[in-house]
């Protein structure tokens, strides 16, 4: 990968390779923090049923987005919607790309800014902690798309080990907490798969800088193992902490991630979870910067040299934002949960009608 000039655009490309590290990093975020008590929730003991099914939706989506800018080699997402919706349909949909972006970038960081106050700054002022995330994240705005692939691989070396403590919650493993199964209906299945798209997000950002990618052949077989990976975590974090402590106690847990992280034991540790989140927040902090990238891309794409796209212009609205967000868990989780499941109906409809408008342009173009 050859150096960036600028946020969006440069003279640089990315190996496909990276792909796998970029999307798995984008799509593991706070909303594993959370998952198992959220499946729970909704499904009790079968949330890694959910998972499967989720995970599956996600491919076929990713599929489909693949093959539709196979056909435009030169193009982005954003472009190839500009060229098969029309101008207007094209401003108010990259429009809405760049506000959803941008706020699902500033909600996950004052999710895991809460976390971060509940286990480690009880009494630390919000508008310090929210300066401690954006002054890496204005770096990593500034250094653009080239930037945030090569910190993806640090972020992911940096944070895999983590999962190495998931071998002190199966080690209680209850196999009777996993009995019986299939006893929950589809629709409540529905529900659990549509909480659970929040925590798959990222996948998209592959395509929304699609030209920079060299070897796009190679596009799909790493985007997609990217995101099974992803979800080869959620599997083990979600079975395991339903197998630890059961789907009616997960119910009353924020976050039972943080919780299987109290049962490590290590003689020269003596608060394990405080390592845990605080390593995490690499993570949170390359998916935020991610979608704060791809808001500022959607305004892009609308009005060319717009001081909205300019990294010191993001980072002081996500400030603002972050400081009008309400402070309470609630709040925060429910905001969460709407932009999950406003996403996953906006792109399944986009991503169908991409497709159809693709296969009519194409036939009409061989009849001619």
């Amino acid at each position: 990968m050859e150096k960036s000039r600028g946020i969006y655009e440069g003279e640089f490309s990315i190996d496909p390779f990276y792909l796998f590290f970029l999307v798995n990093t984008m799509q593991v975020g706070v909303g594993i923090l959370r998952a198992p008590r959220i499946l729970a929730e909704d499904v009790g003991n079968e949330g890694w049923i959910s998972i499967i099914i989720c995970a599956i939706l996600i491919q076929l989506m990713i599929v489909l987005i693949f093959y539709v800018l196979r056909k435009y080699e030169d193009m982005d997402l954003l472009q190839v919607k500009s060229m098969l919706f029309g101008k207007i349909m094209s401003i108010l949909i990259s429009l809405l790309i760049g506000m959803y972006y941008f706020l699902l970038g500033v909600f996950l960081l004052r999710d895991f800014i809460g976390v971060l106050q509940d286990f480690i700054f009880p009494v630390t002022p919000l508008p310090y902690l929210f300066l401690l995330f954006l002054c890496p994240c204005y770096l990593l705005l500034r250094g653009g798309i080239s930037l945030l692939v090569r910190f993806s691989v640090i972020v992911f070396f940096s944070t895999i080990w983590l999962t190495v403590f998931l071998v002190y919650s199966y080690a209680h493993f209850q196999w009777e907490f996993m009995l019986p199964l299939f006893h929950h209906s589809i629709s409540e299945h529905v529900q659990a798969i549509k909480h659970m798209a929040l925590d798959y997000f990222g996948f998209e950002i592959a395509f929304f800088f699609y030209p920079l990618i060299t070897r796009r052949k190679q596009v799909l077989l790493y985007t997609s193992l990217g995101h099974w990976f992803t979800t080869f975590i959620y599997l083990a974090i979600v079975i395991g902490a339903t197998g630890l402590y059961g789907s009616e106690m997960l119910k009353y847990q924020s976050y039972p991630t943080m919780d299987m992280f109290r049962l490590v034991q290590l003689p020269f540790i003596e608060r394990v979870e405080i390592i845990g989140v605080s390593t995490w927040g690499l993570l949170v902090l390359q998916s935020a910067a991610g979608f704060i990238l791809i808001g500022g891309k959607g305004i892009q794409h609308i009005w060319k040299n717009s001081f909205l796209c300019r990294p010191h212009v993001l980072t002081l609205l996500a400030f603002i934002a972050l400081v009008l967000i309400p402070g309470r868990f609630l709040d925060i989780d429910q905001g969460l949960s709407y932009i999950g499941t406003s996403w996953l109906y906006l792109t399944t409809a986009v991503t169908l009608i991409l497709v159809i408008l693709s296969f009519i342009k194409r036939r009409k173009g061989a009849k001619a």
